[in-house]
This record gives C-alpha cells, sequence and structure tokens, in this order.
C-alpha cells in the first residue's frame, strides 16, 4: 500500500485556533470512545463564509481532503474480503 502523505495538522490547528481568537469561527475536537479508549475521533469547525472560500482554496484544504480520500481508500481495500482459490 501507498505511504499516507502527512498533513500538516499542527498547521490547520494553528489556522483554526488564530481563527477562534477572531470570534470568525469555532472548532470541537470530541472523543468517540468504546471500551474505555478512543475508538475514533470527530473534528469539526465552523467559518464565516467568506472564510470558508478563502480556506476551500487554500493548499492544506487540498491536502487534507487527498489525505482523507486516500484513508477511505486504504479503508476500504482492507475491509474487501480475501480472494479464494
Amino acid at each position: 500500500m501507498s505511504d499516507i502523505k502527512k498533513v500538516p495538522a499542527e498547521q490547520l490547528a494553528e489556522e483554526l485556533l488564530s481563527r477562534e481568537k477572531e470570534k470568525n469561527s469555532t472548532y470541537i475536537v470530541e472523543d468517540i470512545n468504546s471500551l474505555g479508549y478512543p475508538h475514533s475521533v470527530k473534528m469539526s469547525f465552523e467559518l464565516l463564509y467568506r472564510d470558508w472560500c478563502i480556506f476551500e482554496r487554500s493548499e492544506l484544504f487540498q491536502s487534507l481532503t487527498s489525505y482523507l480520500e486516500e484513508l477511505q481508500k486504504q479503508r476500504n481495500l482492507n475491509a474487501l474480503p480475501m480472494k479464494q482459490d
């Protein structure tokens, strides 16, 4: 399987934090626990529409969506049943 490029998560977090300080947006990170440990993590954020338009055209957004698409492809490949002869 191909290596997944690392998304600059720290850059995204810093951007969202700076926007939060400006009170133009908000974000939430939520652990979804199963048997006492995180099973998954949900992150959501809200931007003013003009900020979204800028973010949507950014290299960071393109990297993030590419990363998520690659994760989904790998998850789908792992979920396929093994072919038996």
